[in-house]
């Protein structure tokens, strides 16, 4: 799966409840969509297919997974622009 990995330059908010950033709240990319969220929006962890480890996951996405992994179908492609 690709996606486009949002720079740490470019965002001054959460993707999500557009909550300033700031030295005590920190960004946090979703490993799965690459945009960036504060830690309670990512509060979620994945499996990546290529990888053993859990990683980090936003709502959208973590509900995207959840819905593949029920039906079992790896004919799904996980795209959001």
């Amino acid at each position: 799966m690709s996606y486009i990995w949002v720079p740490d330059e470019n965002v001054e908010k959460c993707s999500e409840c557009k909550i300033d950033f700031t030295f005590i709240n920190r960004k946090h990319h979703c490993r799965f969509c690459g945009k960036i969220f504060c830690s309670t929006c990512l509060p979620f962890m994945q499996q990546l297919s290529w990888d053993d480890q859990e990683k980090k996951c936003c709502i959208q996405c973590n509900t995207t997974i959840i819905t593949i992994k029920h039906y079992k179908t790896k004919n799904i492609i996980l795209a959001r622009f």
